[in-house]
């Protein structure tokens, strides 16, 4: 036979509250351990259901039934919180499933002595009843595994909660989801310690089911109404872990107490090996001492192969002298574009500044050089020499020979120029087989030497062909010297064409000097 009575009332309420908790979550099960949470709030259904049938059962047999029935689904609501809180903190059970197993079978087993209690008495002692105006209930009397299951509940309860809470605090900005979480946890404490205390004047009154109809809303405020479970959570070390720079956290010695996996991977060790060694051991040529080095810097490292960019801050600017970490960022492709940048701004310059066949300078860097002088000259004093030569009856080896035959010749007198210049001199190719020679402080005598010289090892310059003797070619060579009283000191390169070309009229491979 059925009774009600108003003692059903806290049973039917929290099956009540579970239920519209439950119709709350969604079937989105993109976060991980919302199905553990769904298997926590059905058996917690159960639960407070089978203690409302207990109090309605006026039959002995069907009230301890159902007393097993709930005992079944307090252990399965702990274990479920549990791993809902461990999927959750995890995103997975792959890392935890192993220890979800080994927490089961104690589990198992308390629910295996319930279900079995007749035979050997440890989970209920005795049964009796308490008569009421209004109906009649079974009381029970708890033996040793009845306490035992409700300690070992209540550790995987708070492991759960604190564990939740924690990964709550990471998960959101604000702090009250893990206080609604404790709080939950903390109401059904307290609801479950005063319905089991001996002094408790209504025995048959199921008020643990009250807290879980209290944890219940706190969890509905806390995560559903805020939306942690409607959307996928990515924990920050995650984050970190997944970032393809290397992160590596120093403590206030320089020992690494924490990396990344990139972080790993560029120290070329596994977590065990770099477990507590110095930043100075596995990077001994870091350009600053990390004791003395706690404020924001950024430098640039070659590590094997591979060139980073380390940049290092105060985890805690407010407190430089606690942890720091360094962040190293693969710049080696960078590194490389920038080479080539240069190499390639190089070349331009190259090609902008000297002539393509004979390696020299080109009329246009000549021309600005001897305007550059010319005003040093007329400035500070001293002398200024230009030499202007070209080569005897060049158009006669084109014809000859061919071009390409005369390209070779114009090389090799632009290599001999080249190695009687010094490092303030300019030789240039200026036209076809015209070339000069720009000479600062040297004065006359000093470039008439110069021009023999140079005029000497033009005509014992040899140029080889593929077939037949080297040519031998000669130059005419024009100098012309000013300084700052010279009039037309502009003139300087004007003054040296006009003595090539009275070098060319007197005979040639000759050396004539301009009266200036």
């Amino acid at each position: 036979m059925l009774q009600l009575s108003v003692w059903m009332a806290p049973p039917l309420l929290a099956s009540l509250v579970l239920g519209s908790v439950y119709a709350q979550l969604r079937s989105d099960r993109s976060v991980p351990g919302t199905d553990a949470l769904r298997l926590m709030l059905t058996t917690a259904m159960v639960w407070a259901v089978a203690e409302a049938l207990a109090l309605a059962f006026t039959s002995a047999a069907a009230s301890q039934l159902m007393l097993m029935i709930s005992a079944c689904c307090g252990s399965i609501t702990a274990l479920a919180w549990l791993t809902f809180a461990l999927a959750y903190g995890m995103q997975g059970l792959q890392r935890v499933r192993p220890l979800i197993n080994a927490l089961a079978a104690p589990a198992l087993l308390l629910v295996l002595a319930a279900f079995t209690n007749p035979w050997h008495r440890l989970y209920w002692a005795d049964f009796g009843v308490a008569a009421r105006p209004d109906a009649q209930f079974l009381i029970a009397e708890t033996g040793p595994l009845h306490t035992v299951q409700l300690g070992y509940n209540a550790i995987l309860i708070v492991a759960a909660t604190v564990i939740l809470a924690y990964d709550l605090c990471r998960a959101s900005t604000s702090v009250r989801p893990a206080v609604l979480v404790l709080t939950a946890m903390f109401g059904t404490a307290t609801a479950t310690i005063l319905a089991h205390m001996p002094w408790n004047p209504y025995p048959w009154a199921q008020l643990d089911t009250l807290g879980m109809a209290f944890a219940a809303v706190c969890i509905k405020a806390g995560m559903l109404t805020t939306g942690l479970l409607n959307r996928r959570r990515v924990a920050r070390d995650q984050i970190v872990d997944a970032f393809t720079d290397g992160v590596l956290v120093l403590d206030a010695d320089g020992t690494v107490v924490d990396a990344n996996a990139s972080g790993l991977t560029i120290v070329g060790m596994s977590e065990a090996e770099l477990n507590r060694r110095k930043i100075t051991e596995l990077i001994t040529t870091l350009p600053f001492d990390q004791r003395n080095e706690r404020q924001r810097s950024r430098v640039e490292l070659t590590l094997g192969q591979r060139a980073y960019e380390i940049a290092t801050s105060p985890l805690n600017p407010e407190e430089p002298e606690l942890d720091s970490v360094l962040v190293f960022r693969d710049v080696t492709q960078r590194r490389e574009q920038e080479r080539r940048l240069r190499a390639m701004q190089q070349e331009l310059e190259e090609i902008a500044h000297t002539d393509a066949l004979t390696k020299l300078f080109n009329r246009r860097v000549f021309m600005r050089r001897l305007d550059e002088e010319v005003e040093r000259v007329r400035r500070h004093g001293s002398a200024l020499s230009v030499l202007l030569f070209d080569l005897d009856h060049f158009k006669s080896i084109n014809d000859r020979y061919g071009h390409d035959m005369g390209d070779r010749v114009l090389r090799t007198v632009a290599r001999v120029a080249a190695s009687h210049t010094r490092v303030t001199d300019v030789a240039a190719r200026i036209g076809g087989e015209e070339f000069a020679l720009l000479l600062p402080e040297t004065k006359a005598t000093g470039a008439l030497q110069l021009a023999n010289r140079l005029r000497e090892a033009i005509e014992t310059a040899r140029t080889p062909q593929d077939a037949g003797p080297a040519l031998q070619v000669t130059a005419s060579i024009g100098v012309a010297t000013v300084g700052r009283q010279s009039k037309g000191l502009e003139q300087v390169l004007k003054c040296a064409d006009v003595a090539l070309y009275d070098a060319k009229h007197h005979g040639r491979n000759r050396v004539s000097v301009a009266d200036t």
